[in-house]
């Protein structure tokens, strides 16, 4: 990535205990787009009679780094104190400054992304011809529809329902929606109502030679007073007979709850 200036750094001390100015390990620091590696000189440790770091390299993802802050310059170099969300605290010493300032403004950057099209993996371009040939933008891989479609749906059974165009439905739903084809806009609006967060059921996977369903859902919002809900309770009848066994007593199809 562009933000990355400095990808290696070398001779940069790594200090074991904060509480001993002496005891640190020499190393060599690697900044990746995702993550930050030290990986420790083992023969330095070994020649000091320090205990070398258990597999040789410490690797922290930028999504954990909780603050990063330079101290004054010292005779050994300058000092990087990294504080994770993991609550691992790491002081880098090195020994030019300004490699000192490019990591930290490179880790910066990196562990605070501007919008989110900066996250590694939605910024992400691949190199190989075949790729670059068929890239489209990451928003645009993932087609409901196509992936629907190859559950044969929409069909008899099931419809897909714009309900939830404009997420006031359900927040956490797509806005497209795949119902049973028998379920009302009543029924679908009723559901969400009784379910926890406007879950209601929607289906998730059919299998096309027996049509069993899976749906996911919320739990019902039935309360202490054991409320009911005369759509909830169509909308899985409806679920019910939109397998295709609908003479069958057995229930073919599975709500899946999200708690």
């Amino acid at each position: 990535m562009d933000y990355i200036t400095k990808p290696c750094v070398e001779n940069v001390l790594l200090q074991r205990n904060l509480r001993i100015s002496k005891n640190y390990i020499n190393g060599t620091l690697y900044t990746f787009p995702t993550s930050f590696m030290f990986k420790c000189n083992e023969s330095d440790a070994t020649s000091r009679g320090l205990q070398s770091i258990p597999g040789g390299e410490i690797q922290v993802p930028h999504c954990q780094i909780e603050s990063i802050e330079r101290l004054n310059l010292t005779p050994s170099g300058t000092p990087l104190y990294i504080r994770c969300k993991t609550f691992l605290v790491l002081k880098f010493i090195f020994r030019r400054e300004p490699d000192a300032n490019d990591v930290e403004k490179t880790l910066n950057r990196l562990s605070r992304p501007i919008s989110i099209e900066e996250i590694s993996v939605l910024n992400y371009r691949p190199n190989s011809v075949h790729c670059l040939a068929s890239q489209r933008s990451g928003w645009h891989v993932f087609d409901i529809n196509i992936e629907y479609a190859r559950f044969g749906v929409p069909n008899s059974e099931w419809i897909q329902s714009w309900l939830n165009n404009d997420y006031k439905l359900c927040p956490t739903y797509p806005k497209w929606l795949f119902v049973p084809a028998e379920a009302t806009q009543e029924i679908v609006v009723g559901s969400a109502k009784f379910r926890s967060q406007g879950r209601l059921p929607a289906l998730s996977f059919v299998y096309e030679p027996t049509g069993a369903a899976i749906c996911r859902c919320s739990q019902p919002c039935v309360g202490i007073t054991m409320n009911r809900s005369e759509f909830d309770e169509k909308m899985v009848s409806c679920i019910r007979m939109a397998n295709k066994k609908e003479k069958s007593t057995d229930c073919d199809s599975a709500l899946i709850p999200l708690l």
